[in-house]
Parts: C-alpha cells; structure tokens; sequence
C-alpha cells in the first residue's frame, strides 16, 4: 500500500447520498496500519489448506469451475479435504457446495451467535460484530432488543448508526411478529432506563417509522405493539402520548384524536391471532432484510 504520489479520490453512495472522498496522508497511514494488523492476525490465527478433496469433484461442478476460474471452487476443496465448515457468506456459493460435496456450510452470524452462547464472545462484543455487519452493508441479518440498544450507545460516534439499524425494521416483506417483539423489547429497556425524552421520542418515532413503512395495516400493527407492550411491560401513559404525538404528526389521525385508534381485536382476525401468538411467544430476535421471513435464510 504505497503513495504514488498522485491524487486518490473516491465516490460513494450512502445514506441515500452520492459523496467524494479524497484520503488524507493521515488517513492512509491508518489504512496502512490497520492492513498490517490483518496480515499480522492472519499469519498467527490461520492454517493453509491445500485445496484438494478427498475426491475428484463432480463434473457439473468443474464444468463451472473452468467457466469462471480455476480458482473458483477452491474454497470448497479445501473444506471437503480437511472436513471443515466451510464459512461463506455468499448463499449461492454455499448451496452450490453443500448441493455438489455435501458440506458443512454457514454464513459469519450464526457462528458468532454460537460463540456468543459459548462464552467465546462477550455480549458487547458481539453487538459490535452485528453492527459492524450492518454498517458494511449486510441486509440479512438477525438483530434483537440489546443490539438495538448498543446502536443507541454508539450515536455519539456515528449519528446515523442507529437510524441505518433501526430502517431494516419492517417492510411489507416483514414477519411482522418478530419484528413488533424487538420493538416491544427495545422500548421497554430505552424507558427503564429513563433517558432523556428528546432521545427516546426521536427513537420512538424511528422505531413506528420502519414498522409500518410500506405497509397499509398501520393500525393494526400500533395495536398489536401497544397490546403487546402492555402485557408484556405493563401501561406506559408516556410511551401512548409519543405514539399518538408521532400519529398526529404524520398525519395519519387528526390532531383533535386525543386517544389512539385501535384495530379490530375481534376473535379470528389476523391482529387477534399475531397478538396471541405473541404473548405466548418466548422469542424476540428477527432476521432482517431481504425475504418475506424475518428468520436467517436457510440453505
């Protein structure tokens, strides 16, 4: 990683904005130090594989392996001969494995999640791992209550980090359920722990923001929300005034509403049937982003 001497800028697109960044020396330096830290940790925490199987590959697979690179399949091989998870975080490439040799295949977040488990990694250091994912761009991912919290502890540092977790909430694609055990779990801790009311409305609002985005039911899921938050926390007169403040504002009820509109709880509908289901429910994490489940992908 050398200077040539020569100017380096780059184009990006963030947030929903196209930026230009021209490095400075001092930013090279730390690129330079932190490229030398990988090297570092990857010549002490790796072994090298040779990338050969205890079997000739399938002639479909290097069929496939000739129209890409020779290299392509490499990976696999060197997980089929050492009988090794094969750790990708390309779905693709992982079914294309398991399907033609049979592997052991995961993405990065659920061998995190058991190392969390393990006590390998603390809670906080595996909130920053989810985090750090989510920043990179990651939009499958499976978030609860406390990695939401973490988010709000890191505003200081990074403004937008808690409103670019926040927005994979929701989305007409959404399993509503899980994503409205989150939101009641995360909301319940933000008002335990008494913070200043401008934070926690503006993270409120955030939250019913990305909940009914997308989505014509919005009644509905502010019911289930508050049904489930009460059964659950118990009443929050303050949490109902920031809904309804957050409603009146967006004009999706007037502002002569002074109680919140609730959707029908009758027996046999689908916001009596989602409530029920929650309040018997022992699960509060999700798995966000692309696909019309909110659980991890499976391959």
């Amino acid at each position: 990683m050398k200077s040539t001497g020569r100017l380096s800028a780059t184009l990006l697109w963030k947030n929903g904005y196209c930026y230009r960044h021209e490095p400075t020396q001092e930013e090279w330096g730390q690129a330079l130090h932190v490229r030398e830290a990988d090297l570092a940790w990857i010549d002490a925490h790796t072994t090298i594989l040779p990338a050969e199987g205890p079997t000739d590959p399938p002639e479909e697979l290097r069929r496939v392996n000739q129209a890409i690179g020779n290299n392509f399949i490499d990976d696999m091989l060197a997980a089929h001969g050492s009988d090794r998870l094969l750790l990708c975080q390309d779905q693709a490439y992982r079914a294309l494995a398991t399907q033609s040799l049979g592997l052991r295949a995961s993405w990065l977040q659920p061998v995190l999640m058991v190392a969390r488990d393990d006590g390998l990694l603390s809670r906080a250091e595996y909130d920053h791992a989810i985090l750090s994912l989510i920043d990179f761009g990651d939009q499958v991912i499976s978030i609860d209550s406390e990695v939401l919290v973490a988010a709000t502890r890191q505003e200081e540092e990074s403004p937008l980090g808690f409103d670019r977790v926040v927005s994979l909430l929701g989305g007409n694609r959404a399993e509503m359920l899980s994503h409205i055990l989150v939101a009641v779990d995360f909301l319940g801790s933000i008002c335990s722990e008494h913070r200043p009311e401008l934070s926690t409305s503006k993270q409120t609002s955030l939250i019913l923001e990305n909940l009914i985005k997308r989505r014509t039911e919005w009644r509905g899921v502010i019911a289930i929300l508050r049904r489930i938050y009460r059964e659950r926390i118990g009443l929050d007169r303050e949490l109902d005034k920031s809904i309804l403040g957050w409603l009146n504002g967006h004009f999706l009820v007037s502002l002569e509403e002074r109680s919140l509109p609730l959707a029908d709880f009758g027996p046999g509908t689908s916001v009596e049937r989602l409530s029920r289901e929650a309040l018997y429910s022992s699960s509060s994490s999700l798995a966000l982003g692309v696909g019309p489940a909110a659980r991890p992908p499976s391959d």
